[in-house]
């Protein structure tokens, strides 16, 4: 600091600088005011000295007076040639009295007359941080880093400034690094264990949350987050111990009862679910995902009505949300209330809002060469014992590798037998967990893709937005979502005439592409279970196996009627949910009130594969509901040697069994309305010998239909995928 006049105040033979000093240590030891009235003596007796204005200054910033603060740095500013520090002082009041841009000038200016104050980048980081400018964040910080190395808040910040970029790996490292330099503490570890969860390092974040929660065993918030990642391993017994433990030390938590109420959901406990996202609603109300996820808990406990405006409030909360958004499109498909037009116009809505975004640049190269080889990418997160595994694990391994080289792009939270096959069948696997959109699109693109393929429309794990860069020249939706995806990023959707007839084209934001065999393929597995007889007995037994959100009141109004016209007739329904007592209870009163006779619904919960497929053989009749038809289910159903009798409806997701009973043989059980229906099925009951010959003969025909011959359908795929190449070399001509 410049040395003030020599004299002091009258009588005391004190300096200016004496004075300024003993100021200081007040200062530093929180004495605030007199330490001010020290820098207002020495202004009294020796002028404007510039230290004493500045450090007058920086009391008035630390009481929140910004304005103050301003005129009395800029006063010290002008008393003399000013150092870096008080540029500095002055970025920072400037900071806090609103005015970024001001601040950003004075932070700039004091790196100029000082390039190594590293606490002015820190400040210009700060600023880029509430701008939203991330990469501007880590830029800042990182020169920071350089010019102090070692430092750990340092690496914290940089940590932050990554995971706001969504580079979870890059946070991990400067996350682990902070903890290396001293930073050994409960919430570090905790944050640690976000971005290792958030970059799909799974069994590392748990050891993370683990470590917080021992540091800190009084915050809940570890327990919180170590729950969450328990469920994603499977973990669910696990999860709900730590989640409750962590109500126990913080009963209001909203978060907890949040997590608690994903544990609950994945155990089937849809009513227990249902409390626990309610609790957690009324707690934070305006957390989206609980009002989101309490929407998916009651749309899975079949009560449809009531799911929809919990989807819509989630996604009023958030409406920067893509997920929230996505599963109001996908929940809007169970409601036989809303019109098909009116679906697609939610699926429009969110491509307005998510579907327009282009960061790659430049655009991928147009295609030109009609006859090369192709390279295809499939992305999903169900390369997995899933419907989507058992749709394209027939076509990925037998693809001509002459003409078609395959890439999946992969997230599967937890994989199994049908992972390794399709990753053993795939040419490239690329791991996508802890990717975002457009890491993803990068990756696509960095692969040279010509043709990327979409398995997951708006359901669980969907990679749309990444789709929106346009990281290929050409891109597909098939097999994985029942409906138009809504984006224009997708140009073409692979359907079948059965799924798609002509004039499907007004219910589609993309092109048809109508493969000639069927829409899908299914793998069936290596080991069926033997077919058993019909066993002899006097009343029918029809079964649905479908999830309880496809169940609305008019199939279960429609199959009472069926009831109630064959007494002593039963119907099981069978599906994960409906071992929730409180589900099968719903479900019983609902069809007593449309007059199902007393004790005629039976319920079945989840079981093994085989135990499944048993319990479908051990039915006479399938019944297909009327909102949302079965796929995979109707397979397994007619591969059982059961008969399936659907309603064709205008939508895909109300037509996916019409092809496949065609190709059975079975056109004859596909009603174009209610009425029918209930006479097709009537019949089929009365018709023993018929239903002894189908448990015979269904599993030979539709092994032998296009939905089970794998190497035909792949054929006819990359016939598709040659055509719409060509289309797009045409175009770019």
């Amino acid at each position: 600091m410049p040395p003030g006049p020599d004299s002091g105040p009258a009588g005391e033979g004190r300096s200016a600088q004496v004075l300024v000093q003993q100021g200081i240590d007040l200062h530093r030891a929180g004495r605030l005011d007199e330490a001010e009235a020290l820098y207002r003596r020495v202004l009294a007796t020796h002028g404007p000295v510039a230290d004493a204005l500045h450090l007058l200054g920086l009391a008035a910033l630390a009481r929140d007076e910004a304005d103050r603060a301003i005129g009395l740095i800029e006063r010290a500013i002008g008393a003399g040639p000013a150092p870096a520090a008080y540029l500095h002082s002055l970025a920072e009041a400037c900071r806090k009295a609103g005015r970024p841009a001001d601040a950003a000038a004075h932070y700039r200016a004091a790196l100029e007359r000082d390039p190594s104050l590293v606490d002015a980048r820190i400040g210009l980081g700060d600023l880029a941080r509430a701008a939203g400018d991330h990469a501007g964040t880590i830029a800042h910080c990182q020169a920071a880093l350089d010019a102090r190395p070692g430092d750990p808040r340092l690496h914290l910040r940089l940590a932050e400034a990554h995971m706001a970029a969504r580079r979870p790996e890059l946070a991990c490292e400067h996350y682990r690094q902070a903890i290396a330099l001293g930073l050994d503490h409960a919430g570090v570890h905790n944050n640690r264990g976000l971005a290792l969860a958030a970059a799909g390092r799974p069994q590392d974040a748990v050891a993370a949350f683990h470590q917080a929660a021992r540091l800190d065993p009084d915050d809940p918030m570890p327990l919180v987050n170590l729950g969450d990642a328990l469920l994603g391993l499977g973990d669910a017994d696990g999860a709900e111990r730590v989640l409750e433990a962590a109500l126990k030390l913080d009963p209001a938590l909203a978060a907890a009862h949040l997590n608690l109420g994903n544990v609950r959901r994945r155990r089937n406990r849809l009513a227990d679910a249902v409390r626990s996202y309610r609790r957690a609603a009324v707690l934070a109300p305006g957390n989206s995902r609980a009002q989101g996820n309490l929407g998916l808990a009651l749309a899975e406990a079949g009560r449809i009505g009531e799911a929809i405006p919990a989807l819509r409030q989630a996604v009023e909360l958030a409406p920067d949300d893509p997920v929230a958004a996505s599963n109001l499109c996908y929940g809007l498909c169970y409601d036989a209330s809303v019109p098909p037009r009116a679906v697609l116009a939610a699926h429009r809505r969110w491509n307005a809002r998510f579907g327009r975004a282009s960061a790659l640049v430049p655009p991928p190269d147009r295609p030109r060469d009609p006859g090369r080889r192709l390279r295809v990418g499939y992305v999903s997160p169900d390369f997995c014992r899933h419907p989507v595994g058992a749709f394209v694990a027939g076509p990925i391994h037998h693809h001509d590798r002459g003409a078609v080289e395959v890439f999946c792009y992969a997230a599967v939270a937890r994989p199994d037998a049908v992972t390794a096959r399709i990753r053993a069948a795939a040419d490239g696997w690329r791991e996508t967990a802890g990717l975002d959109d457009l890491a993803l699109a990068r990756a696509i693109r960095a692969d040279g893709i010509d043709i990327v393929v979409d398995l997951s429309g708006h359901m669980a794990g969907s990679r749309l937005a990444a789709f929106a860069h346009r990281p290929a020249p050409v891109q597909v939706a098939w097999a994985g979502y029942p409906f138009s995806t809504g984006s224009d990023a997708i140009d073409w959707a692979l359907v079948d005439k059965a799924v798609a007839p002509p004039g499907a084209e007004a219910l589609f934001s993309e092109r048809l592409y109508r493969l000639p065999l069927a829409w899908t393929c299914y793998t069936p597995p290596e080991s069926l279970p033997a077919l058993p007889a019909l066993p002899p007995r006097d009343a029918v037994v029809f079964g649905s196996f479908n999830n309880p959100q496809k169940i609305d009141d008019a199939t279960v109004a429609l199959w009472s009627r069926l009831l109630a016209s064959l007494g002593g007739s039963r119907l099981l329904l069978k599906a994960p949910a409906f071992e929730d007592k409180p589900v099968s209870d719903d479900f019983a009163r609902r069809f007593a009130r449309h007059g199902a006779p007393p004790g005629s619904i039976g319920f079945a919960g989840a079981s093994s594969w085989h135990a499944h497929l048993a319990a479908i053989a051990g039915v006479d009749i399938a019944l297909d509901p009327l909102p949302y038809t079965g796929a995979t289910t109707t397979i397994e159903t007619l591969l059982m040697g059961v008969p399936v009798v659907t309603l064709a409806g205008e939508t895909c997701f109300r037509r996916h069994a019409v092809g496949m009973l065609g190709d059975a043989g079975l056109g004859d059980l596909v009603a174009g309305d209610a009425e029918t229906y209930l006479a097709r099925a009537l019949a089929l009951a009365g018709d023993g010998a018929r239903r002894q010959r189908l448990r015979r003969d269904l599993r030979a025909a539709m092994l032998a239909a296009p939905v089970c011959d794998a190497p035909g359908f792949t054929r006819a795929l990359e016939d598709a995928y040659r055509a719409i190449w060509r289309d797009a070399c045409g175009s770019a001509c």
